[in-house]
């Protein structure tokens, strides 16, 4: 039998109006300050290592980037590209104005990068920093190569004036710098066009390093499996908790498919809160909606509860309406999830036919969609096929003999 469906409940929306907060703005200058201190500690000990000058005459890839962190898409990817130009026998090093958990020998705090006539510098943009791009402007070296990662749209963040201001700036410097740079690619198809549009002429596609593989190596957690393999469908979005996810309208689209095709269904919402009153909106939604038995919220998972619920998920449901890329849609490829997303930005060329695209937020007609692929086990395998051959686009094998053709094109080796 269906259940009532409350309309109320799916036209509610969250109220993106600017408020400024004192105290963010005093917690952004006291962040900031605390990390100019680190950075000086950084030089410091990296000027007691090793020598200013680079003296050996040989090839140095440099790759620049305002902040290093531990097991961000962007960080691994940085962290990878290092490990592939090991292999190859490149002399490189990462430059960076903040460091968070990442601990390697080739880091070289911004105060302490002199640019040598023998470096190639590659810049990860993906937000405003104005250090780090004088730097990429200042630095005088024979090639510039961009790596174009994307800036969510600042009006997205109008409530964080941190990510507000340094989004903003971000655009304003993505396009001061096309007569700096040799060389830019973007990590998707997106990303490349959108890099045309901002007046770049030697545009490419260079494919990020993932460590999404490593999600097939873990064994399950023993607590996250007894919560979650009990027999009821596990629909999935792995994502940060914030206004571009659009992870209200994963909910709304659940919450009908929940009431009017299967009520032994559960939504699992992975990811951190980084807004505080958008998360709270998300909360209140769930309450009001009386899904709290149904829609679960796993706010700090390790990265074995996140692959156990990746390992047992049915279903992964993507309404974002900004996405650079999505690394968890090729999580779920590997993990054998069918994938229903939102036609938006980066995600068709991401899936490249391995799911299903609709065009509309109509949320009946996603939870019906929803039920055809759960309740049509032919469809679910075609799906499931689709996506494991467009993740091995991304496995570690294909994407090194991307990056080794890369290198021998553009460091002339």
């Amino acid at each position: 039998m269906k259940n009532q469906i409350n309309e109320e409940i799916l036209k509610r929306k969250f109220i993106l109006q600017k408020r400024v907060k004192w105290l963010s703005i005093l917690k952004m200058y006291l962040v900031s300050g605390i990390k100019k201190i680190l950075s000086l500690y950084h030089a410091f000990k990296f000027r007691l290592r090793h020598r200013l000058k680079y003296l050996d005459k040989k090839v140095r890839i440099v790759q620049v980037l305002p902040t290093l962190v531990k097991n961000d898409a962007i960080g691994n990817d940085v962290v990878m590209m290092s490990d592939a130009f090991d292999k190859m026998g490149l002399n490189n090093i990462i430059v960076f104005d903040n460091l968070l958990g990442v601990e390697r020998s080739n880091l070289v705090p911004r105060k302490a990068y002199l640019a040598s006539r023998y470096d190639i510098l590659i810049y990860h943009m993906a937000i405003g920093n104005k250090k780090i791009h004088s730097l990429v402007k200042s630095a005088k070296v024979p090639k510039k190569i961009m790596i174009y990662h994307n800036i969510t749209p600042p009006k997205y963040f109008v409530r964080d004036v941190r990510k507000y201001l340094s989004t903003r700036l971000g655009y304003k410097q993505v396009k001061e710098l096309p007569s700096y740079f040799d060389l830019a690619l973007g990590d998707s198809e997106f990303n490349a066009e959108e890099l045309k549009k901002f007046n770049y002429q030697n545009t490419g596609v260079l494919p990020l390093f993932l460590r999404s593989n490593e999600i097939l190596e873990v064994e399950d957690d023993l607590d996250t499996k007894v919560k979650y393999l009990d027999g009821r469908k596990n629909i999935i979005f792995v994502g940060r908790q914030v206004f571009n996810k659009k992870i209200e309208d994963v909910i709304k689209a659940f919450y009908l498919y929940h009431n009017l095709y299967d009520d032994n269904s559960r939504l699992i919402l992975v990811g951190k809160e980084e807004d505080q009153s958008y998360s709270q909106f998300l909360k209140n939604l769930i309450r009001d909606a009386k899904m709290e038995d149904a829609i679960f919220l796993e706010v700090n998972a390790p990265f074995k509860s996140l692959a156990t619920i990746y390992h047992h998920a049915d279903l992964f449901l993507c309404m974002s309406e900004h996405e650079g890329f999505c690394v968890p849609l090729i999580e779920a490829m590997l993990t054998k999830t069918p994938i229903i997303a939102y036609d938006s930005t980066a995600i068709k060329g991401t899936l490249k036919g391995a799911g299903i695209i609709f065009n509309e937020k109509d949320y009946y007609q996603v939870a019906k969609l929803m039920n055809e692929v759960l309740s049509n086990p032919k469809l679910k395998d075609e799906l499931i096929n689709k996506g494991l051959k467009r993740a091995d686009d991304f496995s570690y094998e294909n994407v090194y003999k991307i990056y080794q053709d890369f290198a021998q094109k553009e460091f002339k080796l």
